[in-house]
């Protein structure tokens, strides 16, 4: 009886860990393959514009590893929340939300930028940027098609980085006359 419970308990654990753990190893293995989903994604609808530079491999893993360090860091500080019922839900999306829109728009714009201008540009424009993961958040809570995630996500803040960063060359360029 005592090992049918263990067993039990191991496995909803391990089902739990791995929703809960999703958007962290989507968001690693994204740095990996962020360059070709964004390149094919540049050269398709942005055929005029310059494509950017992919990231070193190294670089990406960085990246990658960071965010899904923070990610865990960031879980863990909100699975207490989880025994308040459906605030613990909302916390977590919310989380996810701001966790996969920020990696997803820095790995797009550091195709165009340093990474400290990708971050200064994620930060300027951060409400946009967590509106646009809310939407990679709702992705990513559905089963099994969660696994197109890191597909979705570069192509989506692609876009994003895109419609941004021109309006921000077109206010400079307004203000610099």
């Amino acid at each position: 009886m005592l090992a049918k419970i263990v067993s039990v308990s191991v496995a909803l654990g391990i089902v739990a860990g791995s929703v809960f753990l999703m958007p962290a190893v989507t968001a690693l293995v994204a740095s990996f393959f962020a360059d070709d989903i964004a390149l094919e994604v540049e050269r398709s609808h942005y055929p005029a514009d310059p494509p950017g530079t992919a990231l070193p491999f190294g670089r990406a893993l960085i990246e990658g590893v960071k965010i899904a360090l923070l990610a865990v860091g960031v879980y863990l500080v909100a699975l207490p929340f989880l025994l308040f019922a459906g605030f613990g839900a909302i916390i977590f999306f919310v989380a996810t939300a701001y966790l996969l829109g920020r990696e997803y728009f820095e790995l797009a714009a550091m195709r165009f930028h340093p990474p400290a201008e990708a971050k200064r540009l994620r930060k300027a424009h951060q409400s946009t940027v967590f509106l646009a993961g809310m939407f990679i958040a709702a992705f990513v809570s559905i089963p099994i098609l969660n696994l197109a995630t890191p597909l979705f996500g570069v192509a989506f803040m692609v876009h994003m980085h895109k419609r941004l960063a021109g309006a921000r060359a077109l206010i400079e360029r307004v203000s610099n006359r």
